[in-house]
């Protein structure tokens, strides 16, 4: 039986390789990624052992590709492991964190986000054209992570994203699929800005709750199952499901 993270990357490939149409128009497709969403929060009492690459994929993948109906497998694969990028510690690469040393006095001046509006302080007597390079992708890929997961907090880095996107697109030492990539995210900046808005309300600041509901409502129906055991566990999982979700006991009887 194939893992979770076995079946996530079929998905990805048919997202890499298959008409968006027609894989929209299959159901067997479009059913694997709804299962699969539903999995990580399936059974209330396991933790769902997925690495965090595949269900950041999964969640773009749900997010541009199926419910925005987005034909940029590119693109989401792109932002599939920026999200996974950013969740670690540091998400900055090597030339940043070397960058870093140089302008630490900068830094203890000010706040870690302020310099992003300081790009030419910071890009200033750089000569290293690969130094350059991660600087402006790290500086766009951190405003549309934060632009886009904490919309309310900061919206004007918003404009640093785009138009250091549009920098690396023209940029002849990079391969022309990253340019794409690039150009494709600077292009339409805010719509990327607006689904990571959307993947984060959904699944990052607090569990789904159509998910949610929908699997408490299988639990209910579960619960009536003729096998006293699993009939049981269903309860208890419509049980803390409905809690999750604020409503009251699905099974208290006046």
């Amino acid at each position: 039986m194939a893992t979770m993270q076995e079946r996530i990357g079929k998905v990805a490939f048919k997202v890499a390789n298959i008409p968006l149409r027609k894989n929209l128009d299959d159901l067997t497709f479009t059913n694997e990624v709804d299962i699969l969403t539903q999995e990580v929060y399936a059974d209330i009492g396991q933790i769902v052992l997925l690495p965090l690459d595949s269900l950041f994929m999964l969640l773009a993948i749900k997010t541009f590709y199926i419910d925005r109906k987005h034909n940029n497998p590119d693109t989401i694969n792109y932002i599939g492991n920026l999200l996974n990028r950013f969740a670690s510690a540091d998400s900055a690469p090597w030339e940043v964190r070397r960058f870093r040393e140089k302008i630490r006095d900068l830094e203890n001046m000010t706040s870690s986000v302020k310099p992003l509006y300081m790009m030419d302080i910071l890009l200033s007597g750089e000569t290293n054209p690969q130094t350059v390079r991660a600087l402006h992708q790290y500086i766009a890929d951190h405003s549309l992570f934060w632009a886009g997961t904490y919309p309310d907090a900061d919206p004007s880095t918003s404009g640093f994203g785009e138009s250091c996107y549009h920098t690396l697109s023209c940029s002849k030492d990079i391969p022309p699929y990253d340019r794409k990539v690039f150009s494709d995210l600077s292009s339409i900046f805010s719509y990327y800005v607006d689904g990571i808005n959307d993947l984060a309300r959904n699944f990052l600041h607090a569990p789904n709750k159509k998910i949610l509901l929908d699997l408490m409502l299988s639990s209910i129906t579960l619960s009536k199952d003729d096998d006293p055991l699993i009939a049981a566990k269903a309860e208890g999982d419509a049980i803390a499901y409905a809690k999750l979700l604020h409503y009251p006991d699905p099974f208290t009887r006046n």
